[in-house]
């Protein structure tokens, strides 16, 4: 089993590293691809600028570091692209190949088509994304056309799906999010827009992300939920899936049902959508299920909460290597407790 972390900067890979990371994957924005498209038209599907690297010279400085450890490097590239695009989109993968990545991270198929057939690319590893919306064993089996060394399941599959899906691939390496960015809005098929406030208002945005204020109001949400709106008060919203929306149901609906319906919605897609889930407890089960790779969110977060997160998995995963095991949930929760200085509020995945 492996764990793959994120990452927006060399100075912390040695660290991450270090407290268990067997693999890495970041993304680039640079400063030409910002000025023609902007920060909220992403490459890759993280549209904030502290979330990515600004330049490939980070990227080479990032890979020498990580492969002096034995430690891959992913570049993501899991957007889709328009055809105005192709061109840029084909630098930024020489780009990254010159800068010696290991692969790419990949949800157009357009691009994974570009991979398999230029020689020169032979060697780069594909790992499907998320964003390509692989729920079920037919999606997987379409995408073994461009040989993927690994594909990336939907967060909102539950457990059991996972087993299928595994049970019926079991030729095919599968990836599975595990820790953080909840949103219930399937990456491949979202079309909201991200990262508004950094390009509106770019001062502000610059001075609450230089202090790290926007994470460390987050890290205090996750141990006190009722500071919730704290988010909102200070920046405002700047993306659309975790509004507070205003729910009319236009249908004639019982009043018990239109209660539950409503309460439901505003669960699923509101604010408190916006504090990070987890799905460590069933580690265990997707060990069983037989599932390599365990991959962690949060490209932008600070150093010390993503060594934390690594650490966290990579204890529960040892925890998990006892097949008769007992009690895993209720010592994993302990952990989480051990880890993160407050107890696990049972913010899960498939709340």
């Amino acid at each position: 089993m492996k764990i793959l972390a994120p990452t927006n900067s060399a100075n912390e890979v040695s660290s991450l590293i270090s407290a268990g990371a067997d693999e890495l994957y970041c993304g680039v924005i640079t400063k030409s691809w910002r000025e023609k498209y902007t920060n909220i038209g992403s490459p890759n599907r993280r549209e904030w600028s502290s979330a990515n690297l600004g330049d490939y010279r980070e990227l080479k400085k990032i890979v020498n570091i990580a492969h002096e450890s034995g430690v891959s490097v992913w570049m993501t590239l899991n957007a889709f692209y328009t055809r105005n695009q192709e061109e840029i989109i084909k630098q930024e993968i020489q780009n990254a190949h010159d800068a010696g990545v290991d692969g790419f991270i990949v949800a157009d198929l357009g691009i994974m088509d570009y991979l398999k057939s230029r020689e020169e690319f032979k060697k780069q590893k594909l790992i499907v994304s998320t964003c390509a919306t692989s729920f079920n064993s037919w999606s997987i089996e379409f995408y073994k056309r461009f040989s993927p060394f690994r594909i990336t399941l939907p967060r909102q599959l539950t457990l059991e799906e996972i087993r299928n899906i595994k049970a019926n691939h079991s030729d095919m390496d599968l990836e599975v999010f595990v820790l953080n960015s909840g949103c219930k809005n399937i990456d491949g098929f979202c079309t909201f827009h991200h990262g508004v406030s950094e390009h509106t208002l770019p001062f502000l945005w610059n001075i609450l992300k230089k202090a790290n204020l926007d994470l460390k109001i987050l890290e205090k949400q996750r141990k006190y939920p009722f500071l919730l709106g704290l988010n909102k008060l200070i920046k405002g919203v700047d993306s659309a899936c975790i509004l507070d929306y205003k729910i009319e149901i236009q249908a004639d609906v019982e009043e018990k049902q239109l209660s539950k319906i409503k309460s439901n919605i505003r669960k699923y897609f509101s604010l408190d959508t916006g504090i990070d889930p987890c799905r460590v407890c069933e580690v265990f089960e997707l060990i069983k299920s037989g599932i390599e790779v365990f991959k962690i969110v949060g490209r932008n977060y600070q150093t010390v909460k993503k060594v934390k997160d690594i650490k966290f998995l990579k204890a529960a995963i040892e925890l998990a290597q006892d097949s008769t095991y007992e009690g895993y949930e209720t010592t994993v929760r302990e952990l989480f407790k051990e880890i993160y200085n407050y107890p696990c509020a049972e913010i899960c995945y498939q709340r």
